[in-house]
Order: C-alpha cells, then structure tokens, then sequence
C-alpha cells in the first residue's frame, strides 16, 4: 500500500512540475499551444492535434515553414508558400487546401513558427489549456498598442 501511495505520489509531482514548466515556456519563451480544429492542414496536421509554435522574426521565415496566425477572431496554422519581403507579408495554404489563403497575411498577425506537433496531444495539455487560453487573451489585451 505504501508503495502504490508513493508512485501516486511522484507521478502527481511529475505532472505538476510539467504542468508548471509548460506555462512557464509559455510566457518566458514564447512559445504557444493550439489545438487543430480543422482538416486543413491534413494529413501533415490532422483534427485534434496540439501544434507548438514559437514566436519567430519575420526574417526567420522561410517558404515551407508552418505558421500559427490570426485571421479576425481566428487562429490559424498554414504553410507559408510564398514571401513578400518589401511588403513584409506573405501567402499561406493549408496542405489539404486547393489554393492559398486569401489575401497577403501581414507579418504583425503571425504568432510563430511550428517547433512540432503532438498527434492527439491535446490530451497531455488539456488540463491547462483553459489557461493558457485566458493568459493569452491577457496578455494580448494589456500589450497592444495604440
């Protein structure tokens, strides 16, 4: 019983600390988790996949990368497949899309490169997710600019 009570224990200890660091490399390092809602991106991101991504400058973006972006009230994860450098811009697809997303997506609504991806992953963040959804509706709140 002592036994069953400590492996208890440590695997309890085990997922506060991961838990603990996964937010920590949330706000000091910039990295974001977001959860794949759509087929868009199948079958290299599938529905129900968690996808890590990681800010990144504008010049560290290269064709073929995999972004995490805003469109309107949307977060959307694309590949890049094309880059305007005078403009700052560029044009997006999702892998199982025909064509490229509309319109040119200014450098100022990308959130990251994709570092990786966790299939089905949502499970191991899904107890902090509802938190890091609200630090980050925070975070964005309190550090626009006017």
């Amino acid at each position: 019983m002592k036994r069953i009570k400590r492996v208890l224990n440590l695997t309890t200890y085990a997922i506060l600390i991961g838990m603990i660091t996964l937010v920590l490399l949330h706000f000091i390092g910039g990295f974001r988790y977001v959860v794949i809602k759509s087929g868009s991106m199948a079958p290299t991101i599938n529905t129900g996949d968690v996808v890590v991504a990681r800010k990144a400058e504008f010049e560290d973006i290269q064709k073929g990368d995999i972004l995490v972006f805003r469109r309107g009230e949307y977060t959307v994860t694309h590949r890049c497949v094309d880059i305007n450098t005078e403009a700052r811009t560029v044009t997006t697809k999702g892998d199982a899309n025909e064509d490229p997303d509309f319109g040119q997506l200014p450098a100022s609504q990308i959130i990251g490169k994709e570092l990786f991806h966790l299939s089905r992953g949502y499970w191991i963040l899904l107890p902090i997710i509802p938190f890091l959804t609200i630090a980050d509706f925070l975070v964005d709140k309190f550090s626009k600019k006017d």
